[in-house]
């Protein structure tokens, strides 16, 4: 009896550190950059484009564009926000100081997009995991269990720089 109680005990051991390595592993470090998720869009004809700029200084650009498949060139955009972050461990917090969107259109011209005023000083939160030595950024939204539709769930980002 001894040994099944210390063998059970070894293994609640093992599984416990090796949950809290996996927490331990994030280094912010390797947020700073560009990353970028995107996917072909048939009805449109061109590639939709999501990207995040995190920079040093905690300031963050996020965007949303559409661009001719398989190459960098923007047909327009959807969604620009900027802002500021901050990170605790591996849950980051976007404070939003200016939101701009694409409103009768999939997307338009930057200049054509319109700010919206009461969302400045919006906030979102998200957990991160970094894979693949830095170049793989998993970003995982809470649902919101009132709007079921809003739930985003884990969004893959690339490393582009």
């Amino acid at each position: 009896m001894k040994k099944i109680f210390l063998s059970s005990l070894l293994l609640l051991i093992f599984f416990m550190t090796a949950c809290n390595r996996d927490a331990d592993e994030f280094n912010p470090n390797f947020l700073h950059g560009s990353w970028e998720k995107s996917q072909f869009y048939a009805d449109l004809e061109a590639d939709y484009v999501e990207t995040f700029v995190f920079s040093q200084d905690g300031s963050y650009e996020h965007k949303r564009s559409f661009r001719n498949p398989g190459t960098s060139e923007e047909l327009g955009y959807s969604f620009f926000a900027t802002g500021s972050f901050l990170l605790e461990d591996n849950l980051i917090t976007l404070i939003y100081s200016r939101l701009l969107i694409s409103v009768e259109e999939y997307y338009t011209d930057f200049e054509e997009l319109v700010e919206i005023e009461e969302d400045s000083g919006m906030v979102t939160e998200a957990r991160l995991k970094i894979k693949d030595s830095g170049s793989i950024l998993i970003v995982y939204y809470p649902c919101n269990d009132m709007l079921s539709s809003s739930c985003l769930g884990a969004q893959t980002y690339r490393k582009t720089q």
